[in-house]
């Protein structure tokens, strides 16, 4: 198993059915560390937008299975 997030650096697992404690531990520990610097957004999903969305806010788009970004 391998995980890479953005341009984090990239944490491998050679055994995923075999990971030991402390690189699950370890690879949890990173990706909180990861989350704490994404500002939180509003995510809406179906066929109309959001009726007042923000800078940064996401849309699904259920129709043609988009996600889009608003960016003001």
């Amino acid at each position: 198993m391998s995980v890479q997030i953005g341009a984090a650096p990239k944490i491998i697992v050679q055994n995923p059915s075999n990971a030991s404690e402390q690189s699950i531990r370890d690879l949890v520990e990173y990706i909180r560390k990861l989350l704490e610097d994404i500002p939180p957004t509003e995510a809406y999903y179906g066929n109309s937008p959001p009726p007042h969305p923000e800078d940064g806010d996401l849309w699904f788009n259920t129709n043609d299975n988009r996600l889009y970004t608003y960016v003001v």
